[in-house]
């Protein structure tokens, strides 16, 4: 199955069954579609960007479980968006760090890619 759109598709499908008591973890995804890890995270970074809640973050207690599933709430939800502000976070500052190395305070700017 190589058609990117006809896989999100059953892909979408395939995770609007997946909720928060029943996630499932990437190997699974993998496995079921025949694809990479990669792919995967692929797939769900499209999805989220057309709206489609996907978390990957749930916490009981002081365990946290990386794992996906479909968010039905905002409470399911926010977990997988705080996940998210921290990497930005990390990467922000390593952003910054990599910069200094050679650029000291040059301006830079950076078309984004879609």
């Amino acid at each position: 199955m190589k058609d990117r759109s006809i896989l999100s598709s059953f892909f979408l499908e395939y995770m609007k069954d997946r909720d928060i008591n029943n996630p499932v973890h990437s190997a699974e995804i993998e496995k079921h579609f025949q694809i990479s890890g990669s792919e995967v995270r692929a797939i769900i970074n499209e999805l989220r960007n057309e709206g489609v809640p996907i978390g990957n973050t749930i916490r009981k207690g002081d365990k946290t479980y990386k794992i996906y599933f479909y968010a039905k709430s905002k409470s399911e939800l926010l977990p997988t968006l705080e996940d998210l502000i921290s990497r930005r976070d990390k990467l922000s500052i390593e952003i910054a760090r990599m910069r200094n190395i050679f650029f000291n305070n040059e301006q830079l700017s950076f078309s984004m890619k879609e």
